[in-house]
């Protein structure tokens, strides 16, 4: 999914939640981050469509990150809502990637495994239909862009101004 169909989709989850704008903002920004490793195509395209969603898309380094961070901030409302966000985007990928672009599925459980967790190597249904089903939800996703934006409520003021 493209990154403002990610972060849509988490926007809408954490305004559904009603999150403070802290936890809000940590959800919005970790729905994007596991595709940071698209920098690497700064070393050719083929080292980019070798490595896209490996290391970054790995439920475990992300789940580390959470513990990690927690401590630090003495709370886990933003580290859960950074492992939501980041657990969101990888769920999608796993769901929707169909591996037209990139190898395929992402290393979801690395470093302890580098198997690719994608949904269409486990069951049989045709390609077009990952392909159908990716493109409604990204209409979707952008239909309701357009209808908060249009209704004045702006996806990116989470971003504006201070603590809430």
């Amino acid at each position: 999914m493209d990154p403002l169909g990610h972060y849509m989709l988490a926007w809408l989850i954490g305004r559904r939640m009603k999150l403070k704008r802290p936890a809000y903002r940590a959800l919005t920004l970790a729905s994007l981050l596991p595709d940071i490793d698209a920098v690497t195509l700064i070393f050719g395209m083929d080292f980019l469509l070798k490595y896209h969603a490996t290391l970054s898309h790995s439920l475990v380094l992300w789940l580390l990150l959470a513990l990690t961070v927690s401590p630090l901030l003495r709370s886990w409302r933003i580290p859960l809502a950074l492992l939501l966000g980041a657990y969101l985007h990888i769920l999608v990928d796993i769901l929707l990637n169909t591996g037209i672009i990139f190898r395929g599925g992402v290393w979801c459980l690395w470093p302890f495994s580098e198997a690719e967790c994608l949904l269409a190597y486990h069951i049989n249904v045709p390609t077009i239909a990952f392909r159908a089903v990716y493109i409604s939800l990204e209409i979707l996703l952008y239909s309701a862009a357009i209808y908060f934006i249009w209704k004045r409520e702006y996806p990116w003021e989470i971003w504006i101004g201070g603590c809430r």
